[in-house]
C-alpha cells in the first residue's frame, strides 16, 4: 500500500479483467453443489446483516451485474428466519455459474481474526506499536469515482501544498517515523504477529484486564506484495511449508532476515478501535460471520451480494467447502474474476485453517428471480 515521499502515487495491484470474457450458466438453486448438505447455520444471520445495509442505500444504487437496489426491493424487505432460509433461496432466487475465459475455477484462500496479547504501554516485552490512522492520511478507495477507467484502483497519500503525495513506506513506519504523534493504540510482543494482523485487516487485542477489537481503517497506499511468494522464490521454504504458520516458524529460526522480507510488502495497515464489537467489520460495513463471509474483488461482485461457493476440501480435510456465503469484504490480494478469501472466524483454530487454505473453487451468483439477468454484456 505506500512508499517514499518523492515517488509517483502507487495504486493497489490490479489484475486486468476483460468483462467480455465472462459467461454465466443458469443452474437450479436446489442443484447447486452441496445445497442439500448445507445446514445453513448462521447463513440467515450473514444475509440479514448485509440486507440491512443494502436496504439503507438509495434505490438507484448499482449492484453491478445483478441490477440495482430498486430491483432487489422485494427480497430485501422479506423478514427471514434461519429455519426458513433454504426455502427462501429456492423460492426467490436463481443461480448463475460464473466462468471467465470458459474457466469456472479460481483460487480461494482463507483469512481470520487473530488474537494478540497486548499492552497499553510500550516496554521491552511489548515494543511494537499498532497505529491508528494518521489525520493527514488521505485515502481514495476507488478512483472510479473520478474516471470509469480507474474503477477498482485506490491511492493514498498526504497533502503537501494542495498536492497529494505518497505517504510513508512500511520501512519508514516500522522505523518509527510516527513516534511522538500519539497514534499508538497498543503495543504487541511479536513483530511477525503484528505483520500478519496487517494482512488480515483486523484483530482482537487481549489485555490483562479485558479486550477490544480493531478494524481496518485504511492503508499507506502501497500495493500488497506476498512475502510468502518471495520466500518461495528465495528457496527458503517449499510450497507445502509456506503457510502462515510455516512462515512464522521460519521467522523465529531466521530473525536476521525478517525485516528484509517484511519490507518487501510495502503495504501498511492502520486500525481503529471497535471496542467490544460483536465481530470484525468487513468493507461493506457488516459484522463478518464465520464461515459465511467472503472477501471478493468488488469490480466483479458488489458488496452484500449473496453467493454460492463450491471449493475443494481445504487444508487436507475430506469435505469440500460448498455453502452459502455473502460478499462482505475485500482484500489486497483478492484480485481477479473468480477469486475469494473465506472468513474462518477468530483465534488460533481459525488461523490454522485460514493459513493453509489454497483451494480451487467455483462461484455462483444468486439473483432474484424478478431480475432479467444479462451478464456483463447486458
Amino acid at each position: 500500500m505506500d512508499l517514499n515521499k518523492d515517488r509517483t502515487i502507487m495504486t493497489a495491484a490490479i489484475v486486468p479483467i476483460n468483462f467480455k470474457n465472462f459467461s454465466f450458466q443458469k443452474v437450479d438453486v436446489e442443484k447447486l453443489p452441496g445445497f442439500a448438505e448445507d445446514t445453513f447455520e448462521d447463513a440467515c444471520l450473514a444475509w440479514n446483516r448485509s440486507a440491512t445495509i443494502l436496504k439503507s442505500l438509495p434505490v438507484d444504487t448499482s449492484f453491478g451485474v445483478v441490477g440495482t437496489r430498486a430491483e432487489w426491493e422485494d427480497v430485501l424487505k422479506l423478514p427471514i428466519e434461519e429455519v426458513q432460509f433454504r426455502n427462501f433461496l429456492v423460492t426467490h432466487f436463481k443461480a448463475y455459474h460464473l466462468r471467465y475465459d470458459e474457466e469456472p475455477k479460481g483460487l480461494f484462500t482463507g483469512y481470520f481474526e487473530p488474537c494478540l496479547k497486548t499492552s497499553m504501554v510500550a516496554s521491552p516485552e511489548f515494543p511494537y506499536p499498532i497505529y491508528r490512522r494518521p489525520p493527514e492520511l488521505v485515502v481514495i478507495e476507488d478512483l472510479g469515482h473520478f474516471h470509469s477507467a480507474l474503477a477498482g484502483y485506490r491511492i493514498a497519500g498526504s497533502l503537501h501544498e494542495a498536492t497529494l503525495k505518497p505517504y510513508h513506506s512500511r520501512r519508514a513506519l516500522s522505523a518509527g517515523v510516527l513516534e511522538g504523534h500519539n497514534l499508538e493504540i497498543a503495543w504487541v510482543a511479536n513483530k511477525a504477529d503484528l505483520f500478519f494482523m496487517h494482512i488480515q485487516g483486523s484483530g482482537k487485542l487481549e489485555f490483562e484486564d479485558g479486550w477490544i477489537r480493531l478494524g481496518y481503517d485504511g492503508t499507506n497506499g502501497y500495493p500488497y506484495t506476498s512475502v510468502g511468494k518471495y520466500i518461495l522464490e528465495c528457496g527458503y521454504l517449499t510450497p507445502e511449508q509456506a503457510t502462515m504458520q510455516g512462515i512464522k516458524q521460519w521467522f523465529r529460526a531466521n530473525p536476521d532476515k525478517m525485516d528484509e522480507i517484511l519490507h518487501r510488502n510495502e503495504s501498511f495497515v492502520f486500525f481503529k478501535n471497535l471496542g467490544a464489537q460483536e465481530g470484525p467489520i468487513g468493507r461493506q460495513g457488516a459484522v463478518l460471520t464465520p464461515k459465511r463471509s467472503l472477501a471478493v474483488d468488488p469490480r466483479v461482485i458488489a458488496m452484500g451480494m449473496p453467493l454460492w461457493l463450491s471449493a475443494e476440501p481445504p487444508c487436507g480435510t475430506e469435505q469440500p467447502l460448498q455453502r452459502f456465503v455473502v460478499a462482505q469484504d475485500v482484500g489486497g490480494a483478492i484480485k481477479g474474476p473468480v477469486r475469494g478469501d473465506f472468513y474462518w472466524g477468530t483465534g488460533d483454530q481459525a488461523g490454522e485453517l485460514a493459513g493453509c487454505m489454497k483451494s480451487a473453487g467455483e462461484l455462483y451468483f444468486l439473483v432474484p428471480k424478478t431480475i432479467e439477468f444479462k451478464g456483463f454484456a447486458g
